[in-house]
């Protein structure tokens, strides 16, 4: 497993609470610095104000085609996926250590609020995926148990002999993905995925109050507005109303209301509700982790 001469430092945190801002000011301080999104919807194209996405560039570079250039700071894994696409933890690892197969820079910067992302990442060895040729039976399989009722889904559990804790066993959803895995690895599905290694790694959060934190996501969601958050939806009516709604809670909340499922009102109070409650998901999370709490760019300086 080869070493990457790489310092990779991952800055997460709660929606509105300053990432980006704090990395743009690091990239632009640190020699050779690149910058790796980490959101899960911002990798994808079109999806712009409802992902609070930074507006760039798409400029040529010696390494890549072509380089996703925000305040003359490259970045990775952004505005590149089509929105009628799924994108999953297993292609996010994928994308990820491929790039490093080509690029091996002094300084990484990973960014973004998905924390999932974050922790296999900076936690992981590697990852497991289904090999193209059984991709097929997979997809199959995962269908059918979709479907089957949870008492069948029970005893599929049985007469694996998985191991489940009772709120694993009475949720339809984790118990698909458990049979699934057993028997993927039953049927030999699955291949491996080595993470890159890197020469060092530093895991921080953005730290900031319950209350300021409020007030920025009041300011956000009044930005976005003024942006025209809803103008960007109406665009992207060629999606469907299906997949819409499966693609974060801007779009779904902006989706309803273009329906006539909201009012206006209920529309603006839900978008604040739902965002304070991925703010407090998010925090439960970052205080699982073991990040450094950081307030400026000197704060990250410090730990290098």
């Amino acid at each position: 497993m080869t070493l990457l001469p790489t310092t990779l430092i991952s800055i997460n945190g709660p929606t509105s609470s300053g990432k980006t801002r704090l990395s743009l000011d690091l990239a632009n301080i640190l020699p050779d610095c690149w910058v790796v999104n980490c959101d899960s919807r911002q990798i994808y194209k079109r999806l712009d104000i409802g992902t609070g996405k930074e507006a760039g560039l798409w400029e040529p570079n010696g390494v890549f085609e072509k380089v996703y250039m925000i305040e003359n700071v490259p970045h990775l894994l952004i505005d590149y996926i089509d929105p009628q696409q799924n994108y999953s933890l297993t292609r996010f690892i994928e994308d990820f250590t491929n790039l490093f197969h080509k690029l091996q820079p002094e300084h990484c910067i990973l960014i973004g609020g998905t924390g999932l992302y974050h922790h296999t990442i900076l936690n992981k060895q590697s990852i497991t995926k289904t090999k193209q040729e059984f991709q097929s039976e997979w997809n199959q399989l995962k269908q059918e148990l979709f479907e089957t009722p949870l008492n069948k889904l029970q005893e599929q559990a049985n007469n694996n002999h998985l191991t489940l804790n009772n709120s694993d066993f009475n949720n339809p959803r984790r118990l698909v993905n458990r049979i699934l895995e057993a028997k993927a690895e039953k049927s030999n599905w699955l291949s491996e995925i080595q993470l890159p290694v890197f020469k060092k790694v530093i895991e921080t959060h953005v730290d900031i109050t319950r209350h300021k934190l409020e007030l920025n996501i009041k300011e956000r969601l009044a930005k976005r507005s003024h942006q025209g958050l809803i103008k960007e939806v109406q665009s992207l009516q060629d999606l469907g109303t299906n997949r819409l709604l499966e693609l974060g809670l801007e779009y779904r909340l902006t989706q309803l209301y273009l329906l006539g499922q909201l009012t206006h009102k209920d529309y603006t109070t839900a978008l604040l509700s739902e965002n304070l409650k991925l703010a407090k998901r998010q925090l439960t999370w970052i205080k699982k982790s073991n990040s450094y709490p950081i307030h400026r760019v000197e704060d990250v300086l410090s730990l290098l």
